[in-house]
Formats: structure tokens, sequence, C-alpha cells
């Protein structure tokens, strides 16, 4: 694939996810309270404040997934896929168990009158962990057809969930929960390309330092322009 058509097809999926997203947040100004819509959106910031290693972490796979790909290095690929995969879901475990131990604390703080779209949040970012592994396979992978569909459904699904939970009337924990489960819908639909890379058993020798001392700017300079635009 030429470098204009696989990136024109990127910028049209990034397109769709943007447009959804803004259509999201306007449809829930006009179906939330005041209350509830700023509410929705503090939880949406703390989530992606917290979820920031997430984004560190699909930057790294890219990196490293293109370079075995290129070498066609496939048992180092699978190898890096399986390990990373274990990783992210423990920490993913690690970073939702505050949300379920002081949801309380949070919900206060936040000005919530119920702990369950800090529950929510919590899901969410465990799927968060799992679901930014695949999508960092698919870009480093070079395909580019699945990573912009996966880019481009991740706002739309949001959108349309986010539309149908409101309309059944679950307010604030519905706007919550349909990025919660676009997400899980993204993990499902992105793992199944990917699954015959879990079925690879083979022992290859692990570049875990290598990936980690790569991965430290990587995490400063996203946790810096995360906290720029959401600590208010």
């Amino acid at each position: 694939m030429t470098l204009i058509k696989s990136g024109t097809i990127i910028f049209i999926a990034s397109m769709v996810g943007n447009v959804s997203n803004y259509l999201f947040q306007f449809f829930m100004s006009r179906h939330l309270t005041v209350e509830d819509y700023g509410a929705m959106n503090s939880v949406f910031s703390m989530m992606i404040i917290v979820g920031i290693p997430v984004g560190a972490v699909m930057l790294v796979m890219a990196k490293y997934i293109s370079t075995f790909n290129a070498k066609d290095e496939t048992d180092k690929i699978a190898s890096l896929y399986r390990n990373s995969s274990l990783y992210m879901a423990v920490a993913g475990v690690l970073f939702a168990l505050p949300f379920f131990v002081f949801s309380g604390a949070i919900s206060n703080y936040l000005k919530i009158d119920s702990v369950w779209p800090v529950l929510i949040v919590g899901i969410g970012i465990f799927a968060s962990f799992l679901v930014t592994i695949n999508i960092g396979m698919l870009q480093g992978l070079k395909r580019f057809y699945l990573f912009a569909l996966a880019i481009g459904m991740g706002g739309l699904l949001k959108f349309l969930l986010g539309v149908l939970l409101i309309l059944l009337g679950l307010r604030l924990n519905g706007a919550v929960a349909s990025v919660v489960l676009s997400g899980c819908i993204l993990y499902v639909l992105t793992l199944i390309p990917l699954r015959t890379y879990l079925k690879n058993m083979k022992k290859v020798k692990r570049q875990t330092k290598e990936i980690f001392l790569y991965s430290i700017p990587v995490l400063i300079s996203s946790l810096a322009f995360a906290v720029l635009t959401n600590i208010d």
C-alpha cells in the first residue's frame, strides 16, 4: 500500500472518529442535565489521565512490531504480542482497582451522587489497556485497513451506543458505559485478525530492557500533553 493511499485511509477514519466524538458530545449536551454533562466530562478526563500509559504502549508496540515485521521475525511478533497482552492485563487490573476501592471518595470529590460512573470508568480503563495492544499491533503490521477501521469504529460505536443507552433512560451511567462497551466490542473485533499470533508458542529472546528504555520518553511526552489538556 502506498504512503498516500494508507495516509488517506487513516485520515478518513480519523475524521469519522472525530465527527462521531463531536456528535456524541453534542447529543449528550442536549440530553443530559448540566450536572450530569459536567460529571461525564470529569470522569472522562480522569480516565484519560489515568490511562496515559495506554497511549505510550500503543506507540511502542507499533514501533517494535513494524521492526520485527520488516525482518519477517514472526516468532518475535507473536512473543511480544502475548507478553504485552499479559502485562497489560495485569496493569489494567492495578490501574482499575483504585476506582473500585475508592469509588465513594472519588465520586464525592467529583460531586457525583452515585458511585456507578466511577465503577464503570474502572472497567473502561481495564478494557482500554487491552484494546490498545491490538491497535498497536495492527499499525505495526501495516494492516492499515483494519487499523483505520479500529480508529473510526471507536468513536462511531461510542456515539451509537451512547444514543441508545440515553434513549433507554440510563442518563449519566449510559453515557459513561457507552465508552466502555465500545472499547470491549473493539477489542473483540481487533482480536479476530490477530488470534493466530496467540497460537505461536515458540520461545524467543526477550528485549524487555530495550523496550522499557524506549518507553520512558514516549510515556513522558504523552503524560505532558494529556495532563496539559485534561487536568482542569
